[in-house]
C-alpha cells in the first residue's frame, strides 16, 4: 500500500496497491526469490510465485457519489472512521467553509478510474475475487463475514454473529453534500439523471 500526496489539498490518501505497484517492490521480490529483474509484464507472476495460492478481495461501493462526498469530508474533518461509542461534532458552518465542487468531481473520477484500474488487472491475470460491495456489508456484516471465510476456505462454527467495531461517519454534512454535489454534476444537463 503507498500514499500520494496532493499539496493543493494537504492531504495523503491510502492507494490500492495491485493498481499501483511500486517497481522497487517487484524488484525486491524477485531478489527474494533469486530471479534477475524483470519488465512489468511479470510482476504477477513474481507475486504469485512468493504468494502462491493468493486470493483476491475486491471492495467497490455502487454509490460513487457518495464516495466522493465520504472521502473529502474525511480529508477536511479527519474523521476516517468511527467506533460505536465516539461522536461526531462538526462546526455549524462546516458544509459552507468545505464543499468544494472540484475536488468532489477529481474524487469522484478517481474512484472510478481506480475501479477500472482493478478491473483492468483482474482480467488480464484471469483473477476472480470475491466482490464486496459496501452497502451490503453494512447492510449484513456477519454475511460479509462468511463470504470471506468461504473465499479464504477458512472453517468456522456456526452459528457466527460478528458486530461491527465502527459505525458510519456520514451525517446531516455528508447528505448536504451529496444532494448539492449530484445538482452540481448534472448543472449543464438538459435530461438530469439522478
Amino acid at each position: 500500500m503507498g500514499f500520494g500526496y496532493y499539496p493543493e489539498w494537504n492531504f495523503r490518501r491510502k492507494t490500492f496497491f495491485h493498481s499501483t505497484y511500486p517497481a522497487h517492490v517487484f524488484k525486491e521480490i524477485r531478489s527474494l526469490r533469486g530471479l534477475a529483474p524483470a519488465a512489468d509484464s511479470v510482476r504477477e507472476e513474481s507475486v504469485d510465485d512468493l504468494f502462491p495460492n493468493c486470493k483476491h478481495i475486491f471492495l467497490t461501493r455502487r454509490n460513487k457519489v457518495r464516495q466522493a462526498v465520504s472521502w473529502w469530508k474525511a480529508i477536511n474533518d479527519n474523521i476516517w472512521h468511527l467506533e460505536k461509542n465516539q461522536t461526531q461534532e462538526c462546526a455549524p458552518d462546516f458544509d459552507e467553509r468545505h464543499y468544494d465542487f472540484d475536488a468532489l468531481d477529481h474524487l469522484l473520477r478517481e474512484a472510478a478510474l481506480r475501479e477500472c484500474a482493478m478491473q483492468e488487472y483482474f482480467s488480464k491475470y484471469s483473477i476472480e475475487p470475491l466482490t464486496l460491495v459496501y452497502e451490503d456489508i453494512v447492510s449484513n456484516f456477519t454475511a460479509t463475514i462468511r463470504q470471506v471465510l468461504d473465499h479464504l476456505d477458512l472453517s468456522y462454527a456456526e452459528p457466527i454473529e460478528v458486530k461491527m467495531h465502527y459505525v458510519k461517519t456520514s451525517s446531516k454534512d455528508s447528505e448536504k453534500w451529496v444532494q448539492r454535489f449530484r445538482k452540481d454534476l448534472q448543472f449543464k444537463m438538459t435530461d438530469r439523471i439522478w
